[in-house]
């Protein structure tokens, strides 16, 4: 049995009251989800210990859950490596994403004691050299980070905000329903964390618009969680995520856009090596024990968009 990290005072009461942890289970809980990897020759890799225990953390310790969000995360891969492949942070595309500062995790818990990651699209974009992929690309590597290494995201979940005041108009049009459908299912269902509110500020006519076509596809649980705030009810908004929450620029106190920016632009090209390694590991479906999956499985004939109910 590897060594997994011990949670702090406070997290370790949180996870045991509220996600059912008990060390001794969790050892015995470890120790079945790799009796049943090595059954598994579509997922003929190494899965360590931390992993697959923040992986029981985010499904209250459900056995047969972690089961799935775990195939499920490595299928994602398979499907849809436009988003989930070529990760090399030193790339120009995703050095263009970090370097404005779109994707920040917050340092401090709201007052649900949720992380949040602030999806800055009022930064210096440009339609014409950041395509929304590679931003969800990017959001995928941030999300890859925390559920390695943080432990507080892991035990109290997150929510993401979207800042849009000023995005550029060229944006509205790379995102699709057929984009949109794809990347919510990747972060819904290629994760295993529990998302506790998706939150969009200055949201724009034309992406409201998109959202209320395809929102009949999407889970019941994410559609009551996902809200869309228009410049005229942003108080409604600071009734979700108060404004002492936010970042120094948004007039908050949870950080500065400026540092934080600088901070996970680091962080994220140090993991680089990890990037390069994990390009091995996903789904081998021709593998699979039962009949392989398809993205047309997932996002039918032509893109349009089928549940993955392995949830």
């Amino acid at each position: 049995m590897q060594c997994c990290r011990l949670l702090a005072g406070e997290l370790q009461t949180l996870s045991e009251d509220n996600l059912n942890e008990a060390s001794e289970r969790a050892k015995h809980d470890i120790h079945l989800i790799h009796e049943w990897h090595r059954k598994q020759p579509h997922l003929n890799f190494p899965i360590d210990d931390q992993l697959i225990l923040s992986f029981l953390r985010c499904t209250k310790f459900s056995i047969e859950r972690t089961k799935q969000k775990i195939d499920n995360y490595y299928t994602m891969r398979t499907l849809v490596p436009e988003i989930l492949c070529n990760r090399d942070p030193f790339s120009a595309e995703i050095q263009a994403v970090l370097s404005a500062g779109v994707v920040l995790p917050l340092p401090n818990r709201d007052e649900d004691g949720c992380k949040i990651i602030l999806c800055n699209y009022r930064s210096n974009l440009n339609a014409n050299t950041m395509h929304c992929s590679i931003i969800v690309k990017v959001i995928c590597m941030v999300l890859d980070i925390l559920l390695r290494e943080d432990d507080d995201v892991v035990v109290n979940g997150l929510k993401t905000w979207a800042e849009c005041k000023g995005c550029p108009s060229e944006f509205s049009k790379q995102v699709t329903p057929s984009f949109l459908k794809k990347a919510t299912c990747v972060t819904e269902n290629g994760f295993p964390f529990r998302v506790q509110g998706i939150y969009t500020k200055n949201c724009p006519a034309l992406l409201e618009f998109i959202y209320n076509i395809v929102k009949v596809f999407f889970s019941k649980k994410l559609t009551n969680r996902t809200f869309l705030y228009s410049e005229y009810n942003l108080h409604q908004f600071y009734t979700k995520i108060p404004q002492i929450s936010l970042p120094e620029e948004f007039g908050g106190q949870n950080g500065s856009v400026k540092e934080l920016t600088s901070i996970w632009k680091k962080k994220v090209e140090s993991y680089r090596d990890f990037f390069i390694e994990e390009e091995q590991r996903k789904s081998n479906e021709k593998l699979r024990q039962c009949q392989q999956i398809l993205d047309s499985d997932v996002f039918g004939v032509e893109g349009s968009f089928r549940k993955l109910d392995i949830d």
